[in-house]
């Protein structure tokens, strides 16, 4: 999975909880790795002291990096490793063996929890020095060192998990290169024949070239609306809150919340109708359901790279403080899809009209699928999630 966090100002793509396997000794044979990238299902890879690391997207591996520390004085037994970054941390829990290390989980963490895990095991805990969080680590006299992690998003880095090929795609591969000289023997040929008629092309149906769209703005500016309406249910006991595209531009919303027998049931069924939803109560609960969520039609647009539509998110992301992962690629025949989450704590109006004022200054491919909103033991908004389809290229 990957998670982009920042660092010291900088969006850097790590690659958590991987698939690995262990690597054969000695030489690896012919079509290991293709071989091992069609067991897998996953594209992208690094191999670091005795391990291959496989992922859905291109990413920085710790886990790379940290199998390698066997070769280094490192202590047998049981470790943590931490590393700051500017709003979340790093975490791996690692075994070190007399004869390699093992990573057990990566996670990434809030800094509260983090220092207190730290506290609670401060000789098996080390902290790299980076990241803006590592200021806090000194306020709290908690000790940072350099471990030597290279962070670097690029294929320099020995750790950085890079595009590999599947079986299939070799064998297409060595295929379509003796299908481009058996192609340039014929066209050579067919140039000597100038007696030879061209085949007729009248009536052949033109190929539809595939089109993305751009309605992630428009989605992102109809969640304020949304809060709006919903604010005041806030006051009886909201819990949470899900939008799921029906069709189109079609969206269900449902809001459910603890009911208390305090609440005035005239009152909460004439909040319904002023946002024209239907509101049920069973037991100790209630259920809002309705049409609240309605964004506007994007614009249809030729495709762009899909890569280029990660870097616009990334960047969207450290603009609006808000975290990015991406989801694994669904390949079709003339384009590439992709799921985008984005996540933000806290969010309000202000936020959120924030973010939608960045996508309107740089409109991104891709459109809302579904939204998650949380709400926290303060009755305040806590968590929003989106989830987002990307198509392109």
């Amino acid at each position: 999975m990957i998670e982009t966090v920042m660092i010291d100002n900088k969006p850097v793509n790590l690659s958590l909880n991987a698939e690995s396997i262990t690597l054969p000794d000695g030489k690896l044979p012919a079509f290991y790795t293709a071989k091992q990238i069609s067991r897998s299902k996953k594209r992208y890879y690094t191999q670091a002291e005795g391990f291959m690391f496989f992922d859905d997207q291109p990413g920085v591996s710790i886990a790379a990096q940290l199998v390698q520390w066997i070769n280094t004085d490192i202590a047998t037994g049981e470790h943590h490793i931490y590393i700051p970054g500017d709003h979340t941390i790093y975490h791996a829990h690692i075994q070190v063996q007399e004869t390699y290390v093992l990573v057990e989980r990566e996670e990434l963490l809030e800094f509260d929890k983090t220092l207190s895990l730290i506290k609670s095991n401060p000789l098996q805990s080390q902290i790299h020095r980076c990241g803006q969080l590592n200021h806090a680590f000194a306020q709290h006299q908690v000790e940072t060192t350099d471990l030597l992690f290279n962070l670097d998003g690029n294929n320099t880095n020995p750790a950085w998990l890079r595009a590999g090929y599947s079986a299939n795609q070799v064998i297409l591969a060595g295929g379509a290169a003796v299908g481009l000289l058996v192609a340039a023997v014929s066209y050579a040929n067919f140039l000597q024949t100038p007696e030879q008629h061209r085949p007729d092309t009248t009536g052949i149906q033109t190929i539809v070239i595939p089109k993305s769209t751009t309605r992630i703005a428009t989605d992102v500016a109809a969640l304020e609306n949304l809060l709006g309406s919903l604010e005041v249910f806030l006051a009886y006991g909201l819990k949470d809150v899900s939008i799921s595209r029906t069709q189109g531009t079609n969206y269900s919303v449902s809001a459910g919340g603890d009911y208390r027998q305090s609440y005035p049931l005239s009152r909460l069924y004439q909040l319904a109708r002023q946002v024209d939803a239907a509101i049920t109560i069973q037991g100790q609960s209630w259920l809002l359901r309705g049409n609240l969520y309605r964004p506007s039609e994007g614009e249809e647009t030729p495709l762009i790279p899909l890569e280029t539509s990660f870097q616009q998110y990334q960047q969207l992301a450290a603009r609006a403080g808000m975290k990015l992962s991406i989801g694994g690629l669904t390949r079709h025949r003339n384009r590439v899809a992709a799921g985008i989450t984005l996540s933000m704590d806290y969010p309000s109006p202000q936020t959120i009209r924030h973010a939608a004022a960045l996508l309107r200054e740089n409109p991104l491919h891709g459109q809302l699928s579904q939204a998650r909103l949380s709400i926290g033991n303060n009755a305040a908004w806590q968590e929003l999630i989106l989830s987002i389809n990307v198509t392109g290229h």
